[in-house]
């Protein structure tokens, strides 16, 4: 939740400071080689798994979503919208997580074959990818 919410700030900074669109200009540290490859080989794969998890998302969830992770529109703001109280937008916004999240780790644990347990440290590999893809997925169904 932390690296996305620094994700919408760079995006916000760079707007602001008239910055080329689609670019963070933040810099990365030296990954090891090894590493640089697993995120450089499985980087589609888990696009892929995204995009698919995002398309299953109903409108309100991908609403919620981008007003509140791409615009930063407070809790309580889109409570008010929605004529709830602030903690049902939370748990929407958990659910909505919670379904991106199941829906990606069974997309790719179908199409590479992977145990739980490799999954689950292939996610911790490329996490960082996966903030930055998840806003591209948000900013894409905005403009889709």
């Amino acid at each position: 939740m932390v690296a996305a919410r620094v994700a919408v700030d760079l995006r916000r900074k760079q707007k602001n400071e008239g910055s080329r669109p689609g670019s963070l200009a933040v810099p990365l540290p030296a990954l090891d080689p090894e590493l640089a490859y697993l995120k450089e080989r499985y980087r589609r794969e888990f696009e892929a798994a995204l995009e698919e998890a995002f398309r299953v998302l109903t409108p309100r969830e991908g609403t919620v979503m981008r007003l509140h992770f791409l615009e930063g529109m407070a809790v309580l703001g889109i409570a008010t919208m929605y004529h709830v109280s602030a903690r049902t937008v939370q748990r929407w916004i958990v659910v909505a997580q919670e379904n991106i999240l199941t829906v990606t780790r069974r997309v790719l644990s179908d199409k590479l074959a992977l145990s739980g347990a490799e999954l689950d440290s292939l996610l911790g590999l490329v996490k960082s990818e996966l903030n930055l893809s998840f806003h591209r997925f948000l900013e894409k169904s905005t403009t889709s």
